[in-house]
């Protein structure tokens, strides 16, 4: 079980497997008494995990922004472990595998585990990307997003259309060592590429981006599209 504090005038508390909000009463006296010892401190209390799906999501300024930049939850930035009193102050400026909180007004993004620390021209990308205005025609899963984000970072990208109806992008990154190729679907994820490494399913382009530059040195097959 987890517990938000701060985010609403009464603590939420919700399920281990962080999908039902069971509301402000857990019927628990010593857990009710331990987060009313916590006081106004913003975070959240994990009591009890069970059977979590977890989730990967940029995390900057205090937002948790989906991979494809489509949509963003809050970060949350404190976390108290059953029993402690002291926080852990949460990961931020990082691509992150963590847990979604069903909160009480809107989902609350746990980041757990780093998969890749942001260098701050990342993370102010981020920020001005999400800032932006969409255009009237455009959907959070376009890859306009994801190609400003790549510019805002210093990769340039030519991009044509293979015969399947994905999009072909030739990707130049000065932080890797090879220029390489990435085949992408029309709402950005990634399909195949002539890069060595290995990714999960539905990894979207701007994750792909970065965890490239994780990297460094590439090794590109001959195959191009």
């Amino acid at each position: 079980m987890f517990c938000l504090i701060g985010y609403t005038r009464w603590p939420t508390y919700i399920s281990a497997d962080g999908k039902r909000n069971l509301g402000s009463i857990t019927y628990k006296t010593s857990i009710e008494n331990y987060v009313c010892s916590l006081g106004a401190q913003k975070g959240v209390v994990i009591l009890e995990m069970n059977r979590l799906q977890s989730k990967t999501r940029f995390v900057a300024k205090g937002k948790a922004i989906h991979p494809s930049l489509g949509s963003d939850e809050q970060a949350v930035r404190n976390i108290f472990i059953y029993p402690d009193t002291e926080p852990e102050e949460a990961l931020t400026d990082v691509y992150a595998r963590g847990i979604l909180l069903k909160g009480a007004r809107k989902p609350v993004f746990v980041p757990l585990v780093a998969l890749r620390l942001l260098g701050k021209k990342e993370a102010v990308a981020l920020e001005l990307v999400r800032e932006r205005p969409k255009k009237p025609s455009a959907s959070g899963l376009t890859l306009d997003r994801m190609l400003e984000f790549a510019e805002e970072v210093g990769i340039d990208i030519d991009t044509h259309e293979s015969s399947g109806g994905h999009v072909v992008m030739d990707v130049r990154d000065p932080e890797v060592s090879e220029s390489y190729q990435v085949v992408v679907s029309t709402s950005g994820v990634v399909q195949r590429t002539n890069v060595c490494v290995d990714f999960h399913n539905n990894t979207y382009l701007p994750e792909f981006l970065v965890l490239l530059r994780e990297h460094r040195n590439l090794y590109v097959y001959s195959d191009r599209w």
